[in-house]
């Protein structure tokens, strides 16, 4: 028997060189600010930043330049340099997308360095990126960090066989672009509901935008042809790093990235925003805080544990087949794993030894579409890092800084995969989906969702409805605050986490969802979501709802994937199946409408009693060898809740949850399997600074002598 009890100036442009054949005077550039500009320099900031002499000193340092020709020459790296070459040789100039051709100069100044001493490369560029002119607006603003990194390090690396007027086109290029960027892109966490408010610490713009200001301001420093500006860019670039961006991303991992490194803790990892716009934040990070270790001297990594444990969460979110998860605005259609985290996987293999992100390079989230992916790779690899033992990996993460939890049977496209979330809300790209359950499994998506961009509600989600969705968070004027203890942005949150050999238990709250007294008028008292996984194939989901509006349970198959019958729901999806029986309440019926491309189920209770109490029973298998239980008996008693049934080897399970609280009794098996017993403290709440809360419980795991 296993047993269990458990109870977040001037406006002329451009500026540095003339756009004409001869430089301006270099004091006169040196002091003209734009209104942009100024206002940086009003800002509070540390003490300047100085920046190390000589070039290259983005990504290296002139000592660091023979060290790469070998590396590039190398067994392990040469096929990712032979392939980054092949693609720009045969490139025949500026690339039409903004966007990627910022970072084909970033692979033409890599080949300037290693072919040398040949000026093939610099040529290219001059010829294709840098003559072609700029002015201020010409490109989109989505290009413009692209671009900033990419003239930077053309400037950088290619320094001593550039002219004086090449390095003033290139200098004064730089400013005007970072001059739009920060006219775009202030960085302003007040009140004011504004387009602004998207530069919080918690959006990808922040990182994507503003990111640049390293890379400009350590090319720029020094050098005479904007020095001012440069120096803004630094200390501005600092005071994000160290108030804004480190802070923020390791609260979103799970805590303190300093502390929890020395400590040899590995963290969570995790970003609140989908996938899709995760790649658009750290892998950009990541290059600025090398820029900046190599440019300044300063090394930030041992601090950023949010940066360090991403590829852990990207291992675990991505599915089984190679699909990553679809949560936020991440629709099904744009699921592919984002190319970009495997340049991220390089860095962080050779900055934190880390095996993760060399396994996210080399499977999932890697591709060659351009040349440029194999940048990091050539820079960062390293190939000597043992692979990843996917066998040792524990079955489940619960991912404390987002609220979800994942449990996994393996890494193969047959494996099964559960997806469960209640947690903080940070950004707006977050749906209001608390309590929101995925499951795949043997080769089918099988509880999906119909989500994606501007799809937030709840209803797209497999989670409760209570009298209407929950409280809507998307596109509003709150979207992009910080997420303070006791304010609606505390949505949901995970009560219990429990890993046996046997059985994952997880249980949430998010009560908060549905409203209180200082936003709307209460829907429930509380409302909660506990989820028992028994691998590969056997799930029980009970939810309870404190209240008399009457609740609905939504759940989502592709459209024409489901059957139903009576309080039964048959799920067939490519080579997977699953069979859904809704156990309690005994009076529930489902209904099934079209909606988009899912079919949507929806369990309701003929009566409303208090508290309302769901019970499903999700059994997996392959479609081509399907298993429906051919018992399942509800277990109601005065001290259990729960449901017994029987497994395709013909075991007897019982689930048994607490009739009167949260918590989980015991997971029985009438079969000889190694018995456990589960004690956990109740949850000691203490208040900490700036409104902090942190719950401490302690949970004890003994196998029982038989």
């Amino acid at each position: 028997m296993l047993e269990a009890a458990a109870s977040d100036s001037s406006p002329d442009a451009p500026r540095g060189r003339a756009r004409n054949d001869r430089p301006v005077s270099l004091v006169l550039r040196a002091v003209v600010l734009t209104a942009a500009a100024v206002a940086i320099a009003s800002a509070p900031s540390l003490a300047q930043v100085s920046v190390v002499s000589g070039h290259p000193r983005l990504y290296l340092r002139p000592e660091g330049l023979e060290p790469l020709r070998s590396r590039a020459a190398s067994t392990a790296i040469a096929p990712y340099y032979q392939e980054l070459k092949s693609r720009m040789d045969g490139s025949s100039g500026r690339h039409t997308n903004d966007e990627v051709s910022g970072f084909e100069m970033e692979s033409l100044a890599l080949l300037h360095v290693v072919e040398a001493p040949s000026l093939e490369y610099r040529d290219k560029v001059l010829d294709g990126w840098v003559r072609w002119g700029y002015s201020a607006g010409s490109i989109s603003h989505w290009a413009l960090p692209y671009q900033v990194m990419g003239h930077a390090l053309v400037l950088d690396w290619m320094w001593e066989d550039l002219t004086v007027g090449q390095r003033g086109d290139l200098g004064g290029i730089l400013v005007t672009m970072m001059d739009e960027l920060l006219a775009y892109a202030p960085h302003d966490l007040g009140p004011d509901p504004s387009w602004a408010n998207q530069m919080s610490d918690y959006s990808n713009q922040l990182y994507f935008h503003l990111g640049a200001l390293a890379f400009a301001g350590v090319a720029l420093a020094g050098e005479g042809l904007d020095d001012a500006r440069a120096q803004l860019y630094l200390d501005e670039a600092e005071s994000l790093l160290h108030d804004h961006m480190i802070p923020a991303m390791n609260q979103e991992a799970g805590g303190d990235g300093e502390l929890l490194l020395q400590s040899g803790f590995t963290g969570q990892g995790g970003w609140g925003e989908d996938l899709g716009h995760t790649g658009m934040t750290h892998p950009l990070f990541g290059r600025m805080v090398e820029a900046w270790r190599t440019g300044t001297g300063e090394d930030l990594f041992p601090r950023l544990n949010g940066l360090a444990t991403l590829s852990q969460y990207l291992v675990y979110l991505t599915r089984p087949g190679g699909n990553v998860s679809p949560k936020g605005n991440l629709d099904y259609g744009a699921r592919a794993p984002d190319k970009s985290f495997g340049t991220l996987g390089c860095l962080t293999s050779a900055r934190y030894g880390d095996a993760f992100g060399k396994h996210v390079k080399d499977t999932t989230h890697t591709g060659t579409t351009y040349g440029f992916h194999q940048l990091g790779a050539v820079l960062w690899y390293d190939a000597t890092l043992p692979a990843l033992d996917l066998a040792a990996l524990p079955r489940s993460r619960h991912f404390q800084g987002q609220g979800e939890v994942v449990v996994r049977s393996g890494l193969d496209p047959q494996s099964t995969w559960v997806y469960l979330r209640s947690g903080p809300i940070y950004n707006g790209h977050q749906h209001d989906d608390q309590g929101n359950l995925l499951v795949e499994g043997y080769g089918g998506e099988l509880l999906v969702e119909n989500a994606g961009n501007g799809l937030d509600p709840t209803v797209n989600h497999n989670t409760i409805r209570i009298g209407g969705d929950q409280i809507a968070y998307g596109n509003n004027e709150v979207q992009y605050a910080r997420p303070i203890a006791g304010t609606p942005q505390e949505r949901g949150r995970v009560t219990a986490f429990v890993e046996t050999p046997d059985y994952t238990y997880v249980a949430t709250d998010f009560s908060a969802a549905y409203g209180d007294a200082e936003v709307a008028p209460p829907k429930a008292g509380k409302v909660t979501r506990e989820v028992v996984t028994i691998l590969p194939d056997l799930l029980v989901v009970r939810d309870r709802v404190a209240g008399e509006v009457p609740a609905e349970i939504l759940w989502h198959t592709w459209s024409g994937a489901s059957a139903v019958s009576g309080a039964e729901v048959t799920i067939t999806q490519d080579t997977g199946r699953a069979w859904l029986h809704t156990v309690m309440p005994t009076d529930a019926s489902i209904s099934r409408t079209t909606q988009a491309d899912t079919d949507l189920l929806t369990v309701t209770a003929a009566t409303t009693p208090s508290p309302q109490t769901f019970l499903h029973l999700i059994v997996l298998s392959p479609a081509a060898d399907p298993y429906t239980p051919g018992s399942v008996d509800l277990i109601a008693g005065a001290a259990e809740e729960g449901v017994a049934f029987d497994d395709r080897d013909g075991a007897r399970w019982e689930v048994v949850f607490d009739p009167d609280v949260v918590g989980l009794v015991a997971v029985r098996n009438d079969q000889a399997i190694p018995s456990y017993t589960l004690s956990a403290s109740d949850c000691v709440v203490t208040e900490g600074d700036a409104g902090t809360r942190t719950c401490v419980f302690e949970v004890t795991l003994d196998p029982v002598v038989p």
